[in-house]
């Protein structure tokens, strides 16, 4: 079996134990319930965010606050459609931006890296960088003191960017 293939199944995994639960997360002023064609599902916030965001580093990253929001839609031609929103604040907008850039740095000079694709645009004044891999669209970007990383199917991508850019915390 491939890398790749052993990820989908593991995604597909994950995604029926976050329906199992069965418990509809509280929406709060960061993540709204919706977005378009797709219903918040899961809402890790506090501690055990940063041990997830710190998981996904390999390593401890300073942050003061973490969340990870799980989105998904309607099932269309074979797949869900879904997005994960994981942000980070940092102690100020100097720090966050540091992080911000050292990540992308590490992420695009890894030989290894399951990401494709890079391109850098700019929208409403703010940097993002975008790739795509592991079955998905990414875009990354900071805005004051908040990292946001998203991952979404294509069909979703661009709403749900454009969703996050608008909000303002």
């Amino acid at each position: 079996m491939r890398k790749r293939d052993i990820l989908i199944i593991c995604q597909v995994l994950l995604l029926f134990i976050f329906i199992g639960c069965g418990k509809k997360p509280k929406p709060n002023s960061i993540f709204p319930e919706t977005l378009p064609n797709l219903h918040l599902i899961k809402l890790i916030e506090g501690k055990k965010a940063i041990e997830e965001i710190n998981k996904l580093h390999g390593r401890q990253i300073h942050i003061k606050k973490g969340f990870i929001a799980y989105y998904r839609g309607s099932f269309e031609e074979g797949n869900w459609r879904e997005a994960v929103i994981w942000l980070s604040e940092a102690d100020n907008e100097q720090i966050a931006l540091k992080q911000t850039e050292i990540m992308m740095n590490r992420i695009k000079s890894n030989p290894k890296t399951p990401f494709h694709h890079f391109k850098e645009r700019s929208r409403q004044g703010i940097k993002i960088y975008m790739f795509w891999g592991i079955g998905k669209a990414h875009a990354v970007f900071q805005r004051g003191k908040w990292v946001y990383w998203i991952s979404a199917t294509d069909d979703v991508f661009d709403s749900v960017l454009e969703s996050m850019l608008k909000r303002n915390l």
